[in-house]
């Protein structure tokens, strides 16, 4: 069996190519390896649509797998959204709204295959709770600065302080501990 690692990158150029760029490097480390990348495909609203042309996105990843046949792509299908719903929530919807989908792809690639680890963007943490289920090595791939990381990383405990600090009360207030040791008012 082939050793394979998941890499799972949200909707979005900077994410894909990051991701890939990642996938580049472990496979020129490790050549033993494979990557699958996962693609989700956002539902298209205009479905009368019948440009054959390759969107810039999937030029890309025509010319990566060309250059690196060891890397493979593989697509989510669409999720129908609410019409509704805003285009700035999209990135956020869409990886949730695809567990299903995630799931059936990783119990099937980790029966075929010998899957090590799966990678996921910092968008895509729903399908932690797949890999975990699996029992398959899982893995955060942040791509922003190390001070954003640090900050997200530290709002539980900015979240538990102020819970500690406000019990009893409906607001938070300018005399509070958390507001003190923080902004040393």
């Amino acid at each position: 069996m082939k050793d394979i690692i998941v890499l799972y990158p949200v909707l979005g150029s900077g994410h894909l190519m990051s991701i890939v760029k990642l996938g580049k490097l472990i496979v020129t480390q490790h050549p033993s390896f494979s990557i699958t990348i996962l693609i989700l495909t956002p539902s298209n609203k205009n479905t009368n649509n019948k440009d054959t042309t390759l969107s810039p996105q999937k030029h890309y990843i025509a010319s990566v797998s060309a250059t690196f046949p060891s890397i493979n792509f593989h697509y989510i299908p669409p999720i129908s959204l609410p019409t509704t719903l805003l285009t700035h929530l999209i990135t956020f919807e869409i990886p949730p709204q695809s567990y299903h989908h995630i799931d059936n792809i990783l119990q099937f690639i980790s029966k075929i295959t010998n899957l090590k680890v799966v990678i996921l963007d910092f968008f895509t943490y729903s399908a932690y709770q797949i890999a975990t289920k699996l029992e398959i090595s899982t893995y955060f791939y942040y791509t922003s600065c190390a001070i954003a990381l640090a900050t997200f990383l530290y709002l539980p405990t900015l979240h538990q302080n102020a819970k500690e600090t406000n019990s009893g009360s409906s607001h938070a207030t300018s005399n509070s501990r958390f507001a003190k040791e923080s902004y040393n008012i």
